[in-house]
């Protein structure tokens, strides 16, 4: 039984993998009684050494991450004193939307991170489910729909929801169109300062 586990061990790739074989090791042990704990200890005892250093690369990444959106979100200066409560928002939103969609916390973090350059949009970033939510989960469907990476498309989203009215055109380079009549009202909903209605 040790002679397979080990086999099946060595077959696995990923951190993920190695972890979840260590954690259903450990629980066969468990359940099969004490003395077979220090059997099979020992090979989930290995399958957590093997993803350990995996795990510290994805927490120092996570971090970079976390202190990227920090800083930006800071040097934009749009939030005053509210400036890390909306920051810890974004952390939040990406980690929930990784968890739902499967996508890479820190894939979502850098798309987070993109769109607070652009600052019409960035001035959202403190309001749930507006127009800062909506491009950053756009974004991520565009990517899952075929369509470049999500940062990629943080950066057009970013540059069109930023300037709607020059937005427009540089969608509809990518294929995103708009009516006659759509492309009337966001332009005069800009023009009426009304930015998060045509954005």
């Amino acid at each position: 039984g040790i002679k397979k586990a080990i086999s099946d061990f060595k077959k696995l790739e990923g951190a993920g993998n190695k972890a979840t074989f260590g954690l259903r090791t450990m629980d066969k042990a468990v359940t099969n009684g004490v003395k077979n704990v220090a059997k099979f200890g020992a090979i989930a005892g290995a399958a957590f050494g093997a993803v350990g250093f995996g795990l510290v690369k994805i927490a120092e990444a996570a971090a970079t991450s976390d202190a990227r959106i920090a800083q930006i979100n800071k040097s934009m200066g749009l939030f005053g004193s509210q400036t890390q409560f909306v920051t810890d928002r974004l952390i939040k939103l990406a980690e929930t939307q990784a968890m739902a969609t499967g996508i890479d916390r820190n894939a979502i973090k850098g798309t987070v991170a993109k769109l607070l350059t652009f600052k019409e949009l960035a001035a959202t970033a403190d309001t749930i489910g507006g127009a800062f939510d909506r491009a950053t989960q756009s974004a991520l469907d565009l990517a899952a729909s075929g369509f470049g990476s999500a940062t990629e498309n943080a950066t057009q989203l970013g540059k069109a929801l930023n300037d709607p009215i020059k937005g427009i055109t540089a969608l509809n380079r990518s294929g995103v169109s708009f009516t006659a009549q759509e492309k009337e009202k966001i332009k005069t909903l800009v023009e009426s300062g009304k930015m998060f209605e045509a954005q």
